[in-house]
């Protein structure tokens, strides 16, 4: 069985936008005795703002900031012991864009 859970919302304006998302997502997996299981929670943020600089050009700076956590656990259900594996990620981004009017 899968499940993927994302909560996000936003709020925009002439000036910026920013946004925000909340993941919850699952697997489980079961055959006869063995059986494997992944979960986490992950956390994004985005925005970007809009600076004009003049009439004709307009300067866009834009930022994700994002993370998550998940553990996987493996049972096989013999003798063996349970594999347990934990998982992070950190992302960090920045870019700028520009908007020029040709006309």
């Amino acid at each position: 069985s899968a499940r993927y859970l994302e909560l996000a919302g936003g709020i925009s304006s002439d000036m910026y936008d920013l946004a925000g998302s909340l993941e919850l997502p699952s697997i489980k997996g079961e055959q006869g005795i063995t059986s494997d299981e992944w979960s986490g929670v992950g956390i994004n943020l985005h925005g970007r703002f809009h600076y004009q600089v003049n009439e004709k050009v307009r300067v866009v700076p834009v930022g994700h900031l994002g993370f998550s956590s998940s553990s996987r656990t493996f049972n096989p259900g013999t003798a063996q012991p349970k594999q347990e594996t934990d998982y992070g990620t950190f992302g960090f981004n920045l870019g700028v864009g520009i908007n020029y009017k040709v006309n």
